[in-house]
């Protein structure tokens, strides 16, 4: 007995003229797969409509997960809130504070730490900024566009 496989191919040609839709999220332009230079933290966002957003954040080390942190992103009537869950833990609250073009801050001032989280868009991808309301004890990491696609 033979079996005959038939394969097809195809292929997208994309148009100048044809617009992708646009992303539906609360904070569309982070959404998608991101990791720092060294590949040791991925942050990955995908959205869940116009009012949801879920993340998970993995930091690596010598191929072992060290940390982890699920995370969501959620509108709420004329506001937002970044919700962290840190190792599962959680969620602590914070409240959007400021939005702008391509930069949103949220904070939870009686958290112990952080009490501050910002998200920016850079020339390479994405910044995530944790600190203290007050600036202090400030942690950065600076995302590109994952190399493998989304995680």
């Amino acid at each position: 007995m033979s079996v005959l496989l038939l394969t097809a191919c195809t292929t997208t040609t994309l148009r100048p003229d044809v617009k992708p839709a646009p992303i539906s999220a609360p904070v569309p332009w982070m959404v998608g797969c991101w990791e720092t230079q060294d590949g040791g933290v991925t942050e990955t966002w995908q959205s869940a409509g116009k009012q949801l957003m879920f993340g998970h954040s993995v930091t690596t080390k010598d191929g072992r997960a060290v940390f982890f942190e699920q995370l969501r992103i959620e509108a709420q009537d004329d506001s937002m809130a970044f919700y962290a869950y840190p190792l599962g833990r959680g969620p602590t609250q914070f409240k959007l504070t400021s939005e702008g073009t391509g930069r949103v801050t949220f904070e939870a001032p009686n958290h112990d730490y952080p009490q501050r989280v910002i998200y920016e868009t850079s020339s390479s991808g994405l910044n995530a900024i944790a600190s203290q309301v007050d600036g202090s004890r400030e942690s950065r990491w600076a995302y590109r566009p994952c190399s493998h696609g989304a995680g």
